[in-house]
């Protein structure tokens, strides 16, 4: 269960901006965010929201701390909106309300790096989820900054880049020579989605021949083996490795 209290601990001092063209569920999250953020900067339309983008980093010297956009809207989509903005802060972090019928929408925010989608009808529960998940990038810093060789999955689960080893609690896990393999490729791509045919083509390249389904299984042992959520298993998309520190 999401603690309400920390997360407001997480949020207080971060700007948001919220681009939505339909007025109900803009006001509806709106209101919801205004609960938890400092400044919360609403738009109708990518066009406007850029604007707004532009606008408060003049006045207030520095970017919003998160984005969330609609994909579909007048005169700028959010495609084009995520675009634009990652041409003047590459790092922005950027969160995409998503239909079900938007997959080739989201295979192309995919493809420049956006990674964090609500669903739509966005539910106040999973909206605050990924809140929670974003405000802790923004805030905490990656401890495998500090040591290039570990990253740090979660508070007690670290791969060490250079041995390609995971420990869990302080204990090697026991993964197989695949399993490695595909966590070697997530976390070159950590909160990225990829592909089956990504993996496929990542093992081609390692001499591996696989299949769909050798993947598919592989993955849900992997999965069974690691904390929940570290690999999150995007529906009609693909796997996305996290942080849950």
């Amino acid at each position: 269960m999401l603690d309400f209290e920390l997360l407001y601990k997480q949020t207080k001092d971060l700007n948001i901006l919220f681009v939505e063209d339909y007025i109900p569920l803009r006001e509806k999250i709106v209101e919801i965010l205004g609960d938890f953020f400092k400044i919360v900067v609403e738009a109708n339309d990518g066009e406007e929201g850029l604007e707004a983008y532009i606008a408060f980093e003049k006045e207030h010297q520095k970017p919003f701390d998160i984005v969330i956009t609609d994909i579909r809207m007048p005169r700028r989509d959010g495609i084009s909106l995520a675009k634009a903005i990652q041409k003047i802060h590459a790092n922005q972090i950027i969160v995409v309300l998503s239909a079900h019928q938007e997959v080739d929408y989201l295979m192309q925010l995919i493809n420049i790096g956006i990674a964090q989608f609500i669903p739509k009808p966005v539910e106040p529960e999973k909206l605050l989820e990924v809140m929670n998940q974003v405000s802790k990038k923004r805030q905490t810093p990656k401890l495998d900054d500090v040591n290039s060789d570990l990253v740090i999955l979660d508070t007690n689960l670290i791969w060490n880049k250079e041995l390609t080893q995971l420990t869990y609690n302080s204990r090697y896990l026991d993964l197989t020579k695949n399993e490695l393999l595909v966590m070697k490729l997530l976390i070159g791509k950590i909160e990225y989605v990829c592909s089956i045919e990504d993996i496929i083509q990542y093992f081609y390249s390692e001499n591996i021949q696989t299949s769909n389904e050798s993947i598919r299984n592989m993955m849900s042992r992997l999965r069974r083996k690691l904390p929940k959520d570290v690999i999150s298993n995007i529906y009609g998309l693909g796997y996305k490795l996290s942080r849950l520190n």
